[in-house]
């Protein structure tokens, strides 16, 4: 689908500059040895630990991620050795996630009222959905994931698709998220957050 793997440059048969490795590591070499701060992604390319070396060694800080992106640990090292952890004072998830609009006012119990809200995103998205003419002509199918940020307002921000199966298809899934209404948010401890969500959407001729 396009997603790049593997990139970067070498001088003197030695790798230098910013790398992007085995699609799941980024960051930079100097004079062929990981240098400076390294992103380490998991299958949907969310940033789930970041790393600090010097002279190929691990060296400051390494900050563990939840699926929210909060911090869930943080550790410290000094030329390859661990010399400090730090426990976690971050709350790992909101106490209440965001929900699509449409099931507020229908005197629901809490989990028909989850349930319903994820009915109610899919009508939208498969109601919404076109399927782009180039990819129908060539009969590309699979399913296409696309993450993005629920605001404290409910409205929607940082769009991006990890997995897009074609280019048509990735403008489309794009377009359908910047169609959203605004979401009832997340909540924690009665207030309301920042939610990264992620979307799964099967694109698929019959």
């Amino acid at each position: 689908d396009g997603t790049i793997v593997q990139k970067g440059m070498y001088s003197d048969n030695k790798k230098v500059g910013e790398w992007i490795e085995n699609e799941t590591e980024s960051g930079l070499y100097q004079k062929g040895v990981r240098s400076g701060e390294w992103k380490v992604f998991d299958d949907d390319s969310l940033v789930v630990k970041l790393e600090n070396y010097k002279y190929g060694q691990l060296h400051g800080d390494q900050i563990t991620f939840d699926s929210l992106g909060n911090v869930e640990s943080k550790i410290q090292f000094r030329n390859g050795k661990l010399v400090n952890s730090k426990p976690d004072t971050v709350k790992k998830h909101s106490e209440e996630l965001p929900r699509f609009p449409g099931c507020e006012n229908l005197g629901l119990e809490p989990e028909e009222l989850k349930e319903c809200s994820q009915r109610k995103l899919l009508e939208f998205i498969y109601m919404n959905i076109k399927y782009p003419k180039r990819s129908r002509r060539k009969n590309i199918q699979g399913e296409a994931k696309v993450q993005f940020v629920i605001k404290k307002d409910g409205s929607i921000t940082d769009i991006k698709v990890l997995r897009g199966v074609a280019k048509d298809i990735k403008e489309e899934l794009v377009s359908i998220i910047n169609r959203m209404p605004k979401w009832r948010p997340g909540m924690q401890d009665g207030k309301p957050v920042r939610v990264q969500f992620i979307l799964p959407v099967r694109f698929q001729l019959q």
